[in-house]
């Protein structure tokens, strides 16, 4: 059996911990799409998932505002990441 083409990723996916009501918003629909398999390079035993891992190479989210916040995260991207990506 084929997985969806488009499954629900309202508990699947780090949507949720992005967006939510301490952050100030609100999901309305999320959806995972492309479904894929992964594959390790040298299968053995920690890489043999056992079954059809499924991973999706798409992530789609509809959210709102409905609530100012508060939070704050006073970290430079610089300071984190050394990496190219995410230019800022």
């Amino acid at each position: 059996m084929s997985p969806p083409l488009m499954a629900s990723a309202q508990r699947v996916s780090a949507w949720p911990a992005l967006l939510n009501r301490p952050t100030g918003f609100e999901i309305a629909r999320a959806a995972l799409g492309s479904p894929a398999f992964v594959v390790p390079l040298r299968c053995n035993l920690f890489t043999d998932f056992g079954g059809p891992p499924v991973s999706f190479l798409a992530s789609s989210v509809l959210f709102r505002k409905v609530a100012e916040t508060s939070l704050d995260w006073p970290v430079e991207v610089e300071e984190i990441n050394g990496a190219t990506y995410p230019r800022t």
